[in-house]
């Protein structure tokens, strides 16, 4: 009796609604969700896809940027894809790829930016914002695997509701700053 008992309370136990574990797939997560984005304010007017070029004082390169908003709006990331086309006509082009992640400190409101590039560079930099946002600055305080005492600073300044340029600079050692690049973006999305 006992055992027939068993095997029909196992039976009907199959038909007693058990608890789901919610899934979730890493593929349908929202990362640009953008519920805290008002903490990037000065920054919304770079939000989607630009193209532009990029001129050095020997080449111009090709250059794709995407800024969206990721973990929430907590932070504000920027993607890029430069491509450089060899001296003579082949399909060999020179890739580069960085990104970087902007926050914002929550006890003084300061803005920072970390900066990852392929070139193995990392780099922790002060951001300072003037023009209402127009303009901004992202000025390097340590550049790891770099050369000692290496600072880099980016400006970037808006010029129309879907254009900006971007200037890099690069200083040594004691050095002042010399500009290496101006780029020009025009938004696509």
């Amino acid at each position: 009796m006992h055992r027939r008992m068993a095997v029909i309370a196992l039976g009907l136990g199959s038909l007693i609604p058990q608890p789901v574990l919610a899934q979730t797939d890493a593929s349908t997560v929202d990362w640009s969700d953008a519920r805290f984005a008002a903490r990037f304010e000065a920054f919304d007017w770079l939000i989607g896809e630009w193209q532009g070029y990029g001129q050095f004082s020997d080449r111009t390169g090709y250059i794709h940027k995407r800024y969206s908003y990721d973990v929430a709006g907590m932070y504000f990331v920027e993607r890029t894809l430069d491509m450089f086309p060899p001296p003579q006509p082949s399909t060999e082009f020179e890739v580069h790829q960085d990104f970087t992640v902007f926050f914002r400190d929550n006890l003084t409101g300061a803005f920072s930016a970390n900066g990852y590039y392929v070139e193995s560079f990392v780099t922790d930099a002060a951001v300072t914002v003037a023009g209402g946002g127009d303009t901004f600055v992202v000025e390097s305080r340590t550049i790891h695997n770099g050369p000692p005492g290496m600072r880099t600073r980016f400006t970037y300044t808006r010029t129309g509701e879907d254009d900006f340029t971007l200037r890099f600079e690069l200083a040594g050692p004691a050095e002042e700053y010399s500009e290496i690049e101006v780029s020009r973006f025009r938004r696509i999305r």
